[in-house]
């Protein structure tokens, strides 16, 4: 397997290649940059993110961050480089205080009027108990870790599309991804650690739409490696090698200009190399209501899927709802709101399906724009309620944890097409 260290330079010479021998030499190329600062408060109720057998220990924080995006694009190619950076400092609680940097790559090619090549590469440092601003519309499924523990996570992906017409296309996407911690927690005087776990993941896609519908097919699969630590109990059904599958068919209908539904299924599978495992079915229901800005969706779903800070992959039931709404005509002031559960289930020794743990997350975001200054306002508050498992040599702990904050974000821009910065559109 290689290492990150391998395929990182080789990706960034990938892509400044592919860039260099698309770019037409006479065209024009545009170059825009973007600065979003952040600062905020907040206070939460489990400062340390200690398991529901502990005492939580309740704080206040600051937050200051933000965004930075590079971005260049020519007829044939855009490039992208974007950095996000963001230290969190507790009031009260002592050696909480986290740094997160994410830094990401990523580049589209149009090869021909029907083909396009995607490739990308991104890295994580943060700790496990860190806080983010969440997207209000989007939700986790990896089960939550206890500790303030530094981790670090790289990735990289490509995507080929295919499009012979325009209500025809096929895709093909890869990607690998790491989780690997670089500290370990402490138990009754013990160090214990925590497994590294690389997925390789593959699949292909068709869809065909006819009317107001559309048919998909999607094969896809994947590789959870975890890496056997001595200093772990052994688990041969968790380490080493373990395989997801899954072939899906699906319809899309579009019922009315803001209706659509989405339906899914078909087989899929977990197992090991020695061949043992099992099967389910796979599923995915969507309804979706949009009128912009409006926004809503119900989506109920069972799939295998890797969770990488656990080091295990898992066999997922959820369901998400998803809401946004204007609060005024103007626009400028939006709510936003998701709620999910998830059931997760993973594949033991005698080839059955054991309850690993259940998670409850959900949170709304109330958004305000200040009208002729690129600038916004969030108050935001987030939840989570995990019931974990005493499963042998993998025990996922309780976890509950409610987090409210106030953010200030600016939005400022250089480069042909952004918006001017005062007394513009907002």
């Amino acid at each position: 397997m290689l290492a990150w260290g391998t395929m990182a330079p080789r990706l960034v010479w990938l892509l400044v290649a592919v860039g260099t021998g698309l770019a037409p030499v006479a065209a024009r190329a545009d170059l825009i940059y973007q600065l979003e600062p952040l600062v905020g408060v907040g206070a939460t109720d489990n400062a340390a993110v200690t398991t529901a057998g502990e005492a939580r220990v309740a704080d206040s924080y600051t937050f200051v961050g933000g965004n930075t995006r590079l971005a260049y694009s020519n007829a044939r190619l855009t490039l992208g480089l974007g950095y996000n950076g963001a230290y969190t400092q507790y009031v009260r609680t002592q050696g909480a205080a986290t740094f997160t940097n994410n830094l990401a790559l990523t580049s589209t090619a149009e090869l021909s009027a029907r083909w396009k090549l995607g490739m990308g590469a991104q890295g994580t440092l943060t700790k496990a108990s860190g806080l983010s601003l969440v997207d209000p519309v989007a939700a986790t499924t990896q089960a939550a870790v206890a500790g303030s523990l530094l981790y670090l996570s790289t990735g990289v992906n490509q995507n080929l599309s295919y499009q012979p017409t325009p209500r025809q296309g096929y895709n093909e996407l890869a990607s690998v991804t790491q989780v690997r911690y670089l500290e370990s927690p402490t138990l009754n005087g013990m160090v214990v650690p925590q497994p590294t776990t690389t997925f390789i993941a593959a699949g292909v896609s068709g869809n065909r739409e006819m009317g107001r519908n559309q048919y998909t097919l999607v094969l896809d699969g994947g590789d959870s490696f975890r890496e056997a630590d001595p200093a772990l109990p052994p688990d041969p059904y968790a380490e080493g090698h373990t395989i997801i599958a899954r072939l899906m068919a699906g319809w899309r209908r579009e019922i009315s200009p803001t209706w659509t539904t989405t339906l899914q299924g078909g087989p899929s599978t977990i197992f090991k190399l020695d061949g043992s495992g099992v099967l389910a079915p796979a599923f995915n229901g969507m309804v979706n209501y949009t009128r912009l800005p409006w926004f809503a969706s119900v989506s109920l779903a069972q799939s295998p899927a890797p969770n990488l800070f656990l080091g295990e992959a898992t066999l997922n039931d959820q369901v998400i709802v998803r809401l946004a709404l204007p609060l005024t005509r103007s626009e400028r002031l939006f709510v936003g709101g998701w709620g999910g559960y998830t059931y997760a289930r993973v594949a033991s020794e005698s080839q059955h399906l054991a309850r690993l743990y259940d998670q409850f997350v959900g949170g709304a975001t109330l958004t305000g724009r200040i009208s002729n200054w690129p600038m916004s306002f969030a108050v935001s508050y987030l939840a989570l309620s995990q019931r974990g498992s005493a499963t042998p040599n993998n025990p996922v702990p309780d976890l509950a944890r409610q987090t409210v904050f106030l953010s200030v974000r600016g939005v400022f821009g250089w480069g042909p097409g952004a918006a001017p910065m005062f007394g513009g559109v907002m």
